[in-house]
């Protein structure tokens, strides 16, 4: 149980870095990206901390889902593993 719960873990720190990175890129595609959803440029750096500190942008719910089932797994594989 406590492979897996590393295993799981790790995914989830890597995905919420990997959306940070994205968001502090400020490339065009992603500035592009969330001015079609209101988010003005200057805002993907503090989305980015966000991100970082585990917080997720709940307006559009698949990814944020998906974040927090990864979230509860972790959860449920430490409990299982104590």
């Amino acid at each position: 149980m406590f492979v897996a719960t590393v295993i799981v873990s790790v995914l989830l720190a890597a995905l919420l870095g990997f959306a940070a990175i994205r968001k502090l890129s400020h490339r065009d595609p992603v500035v592009r990206e969330y001015a079609e959803l209101g988010v003005p440029e200057n805002r993907l750096n503090l989305l980015a901390g966000l991100l970082l500190a585990g917080a997720h942008d709940a307006k559009h719910l698949p990814v944020p889902l998906a974040y927090a089932a990864l979230a509860v797994a972790v959860l449920v594989l430490r409990l299982a593993s104590s």
